[in-house]
């Protein structure tokens, strides 16, 4: 029985090893990862608003994108 615990013990210490070096190097990795660039001030998105949120040229694009797509759906529909 004494084996079966001394066994566990190292697997455990194995394990916890494995997963501190896995942490370790994760968090090395975003460390010394280069920093992003700052946005310009019209692409930022507001304070409350979600880095999803699509602002300045991006909104412009999607929401000409948008119209466009709704103007050929409408005349599709038109022709029928």
């Amino acid at each position: 029985m004494g084996t079966s615990t001394a066994l566990d013990a190292l697997l455990l210490v194995v394990l916890l090893s494995v997963v501190m070096t896995g942490w370790l190097a994760g968090w090395l990795a975003r460390e010394l990862a280069p920093a992003r660039p700052r946005l310009p001030a019209e692409d930022c998105p507001p304070a409350s608003a979600s880095r999803l949120v699509p602002v300045g040229r991006q909104l412009e694009l999607e929401a000409r994108r948008g119209v466009r797509a709704l103007e050929l759906w409408l005349a599709g529909r038109a022709r029928r």
